[in-house]
């Protein structure tokens, strides 16, 4: 958050600034008020040490191992059989959004409906809604 980048961008674009100048003259005041924040949690922790969190208990490195596999597991899943799936033909990367965002007529994959009234939207043939 040094600078503080929205912000700025906002302030840039609105009073039709040089962005980066604004960047610039922003890095003395966000670095003197990091230091302002740390210094001022520092003393708090020094004058009274009761406020600190308490220590976290130490892991073993085969208990931080088992952790961590178990929470890459789904994408240590995921990553093999999506892929697999589809070039398999076992699973249609566009079926879901073909069906979830169009209505029933628009199913078609090929022209030729009954009403012959088609049209090709984003690589996806749309038919017009039967009169």
């Amino acid at each position: 958050m040094i600078p503080p980048s929205i912000v700025m961008i906002v302030y840039g674009v609105l009073a039709e600034q040089s962005i980066a100048r604004l960047f610039a003259a922003g890095l003395l005041p966000g670095l003197l008020a990091a230091g302002c924040y740390f210094s001022y949690i520092a003393w708090r922790a020094i004058r009274s040490p009761a406020l600190m969190p308490a220590r976290a208990r130490r892991f073993t490195r085969r208990e931080r191992l088992l952790r961590a596999l178990a929470d890459l597991m789904p994408i240590l899943v995921l990553v093999p059989v999506v892929p697999g799936a589809s070039t398999r033909g076992l699973a249609h990367l566009r079926r879901p959004l073909r069906s979830a965002f169009s209505p029933p007529w628009c199913w078609r994959s090929r022209p030729g409906n009954s009403t012959g009234r088609c049209c090709a939207i984003h690589s996806m043939v749309r038919c017009a809604p039967p009169a």
